[in-house]
């Protein structure tokens, strides 16, 4: 990630600053190339120090520096603590008006909104760019003051202006209000013998509650299952493998993870054998799937062990780690990405410059079946969502209505 250097360069600029503007006269200004990271870092410090019109103790600038380091990651993930500031009150919770954002790409991006929220019942979709609130315009760095603009008294309103991919710019006014509780993981029988289990996030020990859920649902005559993670957003990696740990056999890779240290390589792997082995399985995605329910779909998905219906999931999957900087300050960096039991990574790739015209990569699922990477989990099958219809549902339960054992799910989808 770039810029990495500065925030070395901090720790011993302090001695020699004051050399700073001589290394720096001593390059020509005509010299082409760039100029070396510690004199070109010294100098701008030695020059804000010096000449510019705003007045700005030694502290203040380092403390510039420094988040401005972390601000110019490759890392949406990125924060700098430092003390006295308290970490976001909204972290791991659903937003003001039931939104989830995210840096990425230049922008400050809605993952999902919370079914039945202000946000929800405004229209706002995931994949719309929150470009700003009111006339005040937003950047990608502005994650926490947008945060903070979007809370208020409920009654009140927030004009949100967005970007839609393929339609432009667009202005939703929003009434604050509550955002609706939701349980984490739901189950409910259908008359023809399907059962659904909606999984709103990944909670601790969600295993043993969709374990329950299924169990409930045998027992009233379930006779196929349906796992729903659209919308779910968030949750710890380990709860997620350990839902996919009740379908698969034991042995199997679930997930890796993969970072600049050895540290960070692991596998995590099936340590049990299947409570569920043959129950035929479907799996729904949508764009806002994101985190911990993308790694259970992906991980099922490379086994062959359901057919996973919707729209590519969100695309985010790293490992975070805290660094503490001393005094009460400390660093949050990613410092590894997720992949699939065949090796897709789930953090959605940077653009290239090939654009969208460069093909997917992709990968071989245990059984040979061409599964696409590229970031996030590509389904079997594209089933878009239509309004007032629960299409992906239906196409679910069609399919599982057909299949007399998990394998036959899979077959009526291959090409």
């Amino acid at each position: 990630m770039r810029f990495r250097w500065i925030f070395l360069s901090a720790t011993v600029v302090g001695s020699v600053a004051g050399a700073g503007l001589l290394l720096m006269r001593s390059v020509p200004a005509s010299q082409p190339g760039s100029v070396p990271g510690t004199r070109l870092f010294q100098s701008v410090v030695e020059f804000v120090r010096s000449q510019s019109v705003d007045s700005i103790t030694d502290e203040e600038l380092y403390r510039l520096a420094a988040s401005g380091v972390v601000t110019e990651l490759d890392d949406p993930y990125a924060i700098l603590s430092l003390p006295g500031q308290p970490r976001s009150r909204f972290e791991d919770r659903d937003t003001p008006l039931g939104l989830h954002l995210e840096r990425r790409d230049g922008s400050l991006v809605v993952i999902a909104a919370v079914p039945g929220s202000p946000a929800d019942r405004a229209g706002v979709q995931g994949g719309d760019a929150l470009v700003g609130v009111g006339s005040t315009p937003l950047e990608p760095q502005d994650l926490e003051r947008a945060l903070e603009m979007l809370a208020g008294p409920a009654g009140s309103k927030a004009r949100l202006r967005l970007q839609r991919p393929g339609q432009g710019p667009l202005s939703l006014e929003v009434e604050r209000g509550l955002v609706p509780e939701r349980p984490a993981i739901a189950g409910a029988m259908s008359s023809d013998g399907v059962g659904v289990v909606r999984i709103s996030r990944v909670p601790p020990g969600g295993a043993d509650s969709v374990a329950e859920a299924v169990d409930r649902l045998r027992r009233s005559g379930m006779q196929s299952l349906v796992i729903d993670v659209r919308r779910a957003v968030g949750g710890q990696l380990a709860d997620a493998v350990a839902i996919a740990d009740l379908f698969l056999d034991s042995g199997k890779v679930l997930l890796a993870t993969r970072g600049r240290m050895a540290s960070d390589a692991l596998q995590l792997m099936d340590s049990s054998a299947a409570r569920f082995p043959d129950l035929p399985l479907v799996i729904l995605i949508d764009q806002g799937t994101a985190g911990a329910a993308e790694a259970l779909a992906g991980a099922l998905q490379d086994h062959d062990r359901a057919a996973v219906l919707g729209s590519r999931s969100f695309g985010r999957g790293v490992t975070q780690r805290d660094f503490p900087l001393g005094a009460g300050a400390s660093v949050r960096l990613t410092t590894a990405f997720w992949y699939t039991p065949n090796g897709r990574r789930i953090q959605l790739n940077e653009p290239t410059a090939a654009g969208d015209s460069a093909p997917p990569p992709s990968v071989k699922s245990v059984a040979g079946r061409t599964l696409l990477g590229g970031g996030g989990i590509t389904p079997h099958q594209e089933v878009d969502e239509e309004a007032g219809i629960d299409r992906p549902l239906a196409v679910a339960r069609a399919l599982l209505a057909r299949a007399s054992s998990a394998k036959a799910v899979l077959a009526q989808i291959d090409p």
